[in-house]
């Protein structure tokens, strides 16, 4: 046996602590402080926290109203009122009066949040979450984006809509730096405007039956600027309205995980991360794609299920990616007209109407196979044979049948949103605010995948098989229709070259049409 001092072990230096665990262990540490903080707002001392509670907020004064020089004049806050204009277009209808330009004028009056506790604590959130670095591109997008769904809708006010100058396009890149030219000078026929009110929800719809002598320069430029004009406001909020002629080729195109990678199929976390956390990108070649057919003259209508509280963040996709102007179909998300459960049917209301604003053009189609574009398609195809020349639709979901196996546990991005999402909807609570945000952010997230899509990435299903339920579903999309007339792209380029589309541009442009 050995002597005990033979048993002593001699001291040792400790390992090695490598930055990268020290980086972990201050990230892990500040996400449970901001989680200590969001739960003294939820769960008072005093309370069970499975009880329903009104969270304590008492450096948040703001209230709802219907008046809008209460929100203004509030001695509590600094609001800042805003009016979304959606950009639309215009069709050419004969009427008694004679020709007129026929628009559906749409919009939003609301108000940003001022900074203050609640704003912190979210911001702590979403940067620990997101792993943003302050004032960083992707931080601005964030705040921006985070303030759009708390923003507060202002009711029952009256909004000035007129004309503002007139804006070259003749289907161009038109965007902001060019709206921003036409602000130097004054409204171009400063007699025409109508008068709409927000109403009980904060939003106003009508349509203008413009008479083309009030436009003049604008019908030749095919491009409309619109000013909003409302108590409080002394800058105008300016839309776009696109004149578009009776005949020619227009293009109707879906935008996530279209022409911007979203990652529907990829789950609630990457949603959240790509509209959250990221700036947008572009599906590789498909601005280019648009431009090329926006030179020959067609127009673009962009229709997407996400709610209008995205739209300032698309706009500044749009400008920096290329995208040509069009208009803008996203969904308003509220108490009293709200699709729940049925994204889809935005959808099948909007592009019938489109498609009846003009039965003497052409149409092409375009989407992706992650939610119900095909389906859909196929739909308005059996509804419009002879003016849908082609469909085209992104195959976002072969490779991830190939690789459903590669499940990523998502519990904590889960737990995130959730959180991001409760305190949006108690800040609204605790202002007596009726909630959209928190729904406008369901929108977002939830969508709805077609059951065969779902087995498709069940990794439980064999590999062959997933495939072939994909190549089932599309020949089922497409069998309503005649040869050559859908297709399913990987690549943009395939776009440009589709033979059925390019012989529909040679025959436009052989027989002078206007595209």
């Amino acid at each position: 046996m050995l002597p005990e001092s033979h048993l002593q072990v001699e001291p040792h230096s400790e390992p090695r602590v490598r930055r990268r665990d020290i980086l972990r262990s201050l990230a892990s540490r500040s996400t449970t402080r901001v989680m200590s903080e969001l739960s003294k707002l939820y769960y008072p001392p005093d309370h069970d926290q499975e009880s329903n509670i009104t969270p304590r907020s008492q450096e948040l004064h703001r209230t709802d109203t219907d008046d809008i020089n209460n929100v203004i004049n509030s001695p509590q806050d600094t609001i800042t009122p805003h009016c979304m204009l959606y950009p639309t277009y215009a069709t050419q209808i004969e009427t008694e009066e004679g020709t007129r330009w026929k628009m559906d004028i749409g919009g939003w009056v609301y108000a940003m949040p001022s900074p203050g506790r609640m704003e912190r604590l979210l911001l702590a959130v979403g940067r620990t979450y997101g792993g943003l670095m302050v004032n960083s591109a992707e931080d601005n997008h964030f705040v921006s984006l985070l303030n759009q769904f708390r923003c507060q809708t202002i009711r029952n006010i009256d909004v000035n809509i007129r004309l503002g100058k007139a804006i070259e396009s003749m289907g161009k890149l038109v965007h902001e730096h060019e709206q921003r030219k036409a602000e130097e000078g004054e409204a171009e026929e400063a007699g025409t405007s109508m008068m709409l009110s927000s109403g009980p929800s904060g939003r106003f719809q009508d349509t203008w039956m413009l008479n083309p002598v009030d436009c003049e320069n604008s019908i030749e430029k095919k491009l409309l600027q619109l000013e909003a004009i409302f108590d409080g406001v002394n800058i105008p909020n300016r839309g776009l309205v696109d004149l578009i002629d009776s005949e020619g080729i227009s293009v109707i195109s879906d935008i996530d995980d279209t022409i911007k990678i979203t990652g529907v199929l990829d789950g609630r976390d990457a949603i959240l991360r790509n509209t959250f956390f990221k700036k947008a990108q572009e599906v590789p070649g498909m601005s280019k794609v648009y431009q090329t057919w926006a030179d020959q003259g067609i127009h673009i209508h962009y229709v997407s299920n996400s709610p209008w509280q995205v739209y300032p963040a698309l706009r500044e996709f749009f400008e920096q990616v290329k995208f040509p102007q069009g208009s803008m179909h996203l969904r308003v998300i509220n108490t009293q007209d709200i699709i729940r459960g049925k994204p889809m049917q935005h959808k099948l209301d909007v592009i019938p109407r489109i498609i009846q604003d003009f039965p003497k053009r052409k149409f092409i189609l375009i989407g992706d196979s992650g939610e119900h574009d095909p389906e859909i398609y196929q739909e308005i195809y059996r509804q419009f044979p002879d003016q849908i020349i082609k469909v085209f639709i992104r195959d976002v979901s072969s490779e991830l049948a190939i690789h459903a196996d590669n499940n990523k546990d998502t519990s904590s991005s889960e737990r995130m949103y959730n959180i991001i999402r409760k305190f949006i909807s108690q800040e609204h609570s605790t202002l007596k605010r009726t909630n959209t945000s928190q729904t406008a952010m369901d929108a977002i997230t939830n969508t709805e995948v077609p059951k065969s899509q779902q087995v498709a990435m069940d990794p439980s299903v064999p590999q062959a098989t997933r495939l072939e339920l994909f190549k089932e579903r599309m020949e089922q999309a497409a069998s309503d229709m005649k040869e050559g007339a859908f297709t399913v792209f990987k690549s943009s380029t395939q776009l440009i070259t589709d033979p059925v589309v390019t012989e529909e541009f040679l025959v436009a442009s052989s027989t002078s049409l206007s595209i």
